[in-house]
């Protein structure tokens, strides 16, 4: 996941700025809606990038920002329990020893684009299931 360049100056809240010149103090990328690389294009010289939900632009990668400099990032997905028709998965984290581990709703997951890991975790549980 990766944060892009914004071509509008934005507010600390994420919110359009009421002047299209950046100031001091304005977000220059977009925080609030990382995306994945769909496709990198090579050409002479220079390389690009597409990302998904984004049509008919490219960018540099000097116009992107690594968004996993969070402070917690998912190494695995340990086991899932349902609480109250809430899903809940157990999380062990990245840098943090398994004992660590979180339960956290599949809600939260989903809006941190981790869909993915999900569903890799529901299809090795279907498969030890069959066995």
């Amino acid at each position: 996941m990766i944060y892009y360049k914004s071509e509008i100056p934005l507010s600390a809240l994420g919110y359009k700025q009421p002047t299209d010149r950046f100031r001091v103090g304005d977000y220059r990328y977009n925080l609030y809606d990382p995306r994945k690389i769909v496709k990198i294009l090579y050409y002479p010289n220079n390389v690009r990038y597409l990302l998904d939900g984004k049509l008919n632009v490219s960018y540099a990668e000097s116009e992107l920002k690594p968004a996993s400099n969070a402070k917690y990032i998912v190494k695995s997905i340990l086991e899932k329990k349902k609480v109250k028709n809430i899903v809940n998965y157990l999380i062990w984290w990245k840098n943090y020893p398994k004992d660590r581990a979180t339960w956290e709703p599949r809600s939260n997951l989903i809006n941190n684009g981790l869909k993915d890991l999900i569903n890799e975790f529901e299809n090795k549980n279907k498969k030890a299931k069959k066995s």
